[in-house]
């Protein structure tokens, strides 16, 4: 899956490089995007204030998930695929059923847009960055914000949980990347770079960074941390 700023997302066979279809129907950017655990649904979140729940089969949207009052920046499928997670800039994340398009929680506690968010393996607790230059570690049973990671000294532009479910890594505008500790709240390694970080994705041993300069930085967790090479 390939969003875009033209308001559509594109399901690709990486296999061959070919486009297999174009999801059409947001009416600004495309910013986010996760895939249900079956595999057989994907939700977007927009520009234009909205998710939108697709159907991978058909490419047809079968639910629009209005709420916030801002951009929606990113987004998040609980593991059992009945709920997603959206992150706003309206400075809130909103849990939503998918099944009903509901929102059945809302979890307000920033002043400042939401940047991003992640789930852990177990789907009982979400972490959010923000421009506040922190993230927040939420319990979603409760909808109560169980731990605050502070260290950055700029905005935090990206998060992912390890598969391992108890470290998170934050990518941030002060060129570093963190591996936090769920357990304790605290930072174990800091990488910096010579550029802002924009995002970040994870596997049990790897970090796989994209900067504002345009490199690719892949990162052993957590003995290569402080030499990585970038790629790209």
């Amino acid at each position: 899956m390939v969003t875009s700023w033209d308001g559509t997302l594109k399901v690709w066979e990486l296999e061959r490089a070919h486009a297999m279809a174009t999801l059409v129907g947001h009416t600004d950017g495309v910013t986010a995007c996760a895939v249900t655990s079956d595999g057989r649904y994907v939700v977007s979140a927009s520009r234009d204030e909205t998710l939108k729940v697709w159907e991978l089969g058909s490419g047809r949207a079968v639910a629009t998930l209005q709420s916030h009052t801002d951009w929606v920046i990113a987004c998040a499928v609980t593991p059992d695929g009945r709920h997603v997670v959206s992150a706003s800039m309206d400075g809130t994340l909103k849990l939503w059923e998918l099944s009903s398009g509901r929102v059945v929680a809302t979890l307000t506690d920033r002043t400042f847009g939401v940047t991003a968010c992640a789930m852990t393996p177990d789907g009982r607790r979400v972490v959010s960055a923000s421009y506040d230059g922190t993230l927040k570690v939420w319990e979603l049973e409760s909808g109560r914000a169980v731990g605050t990671l502070a260290g950055h000294t700029h905005d935090v532009t990206a998060c992912a949980v390890m598969p391992d479910g108890r470290h998170v890594v934050s990518a941030s505008y002060d060129q570093t990347l963190k591996v936090w500790d769920l357990a304790t709240y605290t930072c174990r390694v800091t990488h910096r770079g010579d550029a802002g970080y924009l995002t970040v994705a994870v596997s049990a041993t790897t970090v796989a960074a994209g900067d504002s300069s345009g490199a690719v930085w892949f990162l052993d967790v957590p003995s290569s941390m402080a030499s990585p090479q970038p790629q790209g």
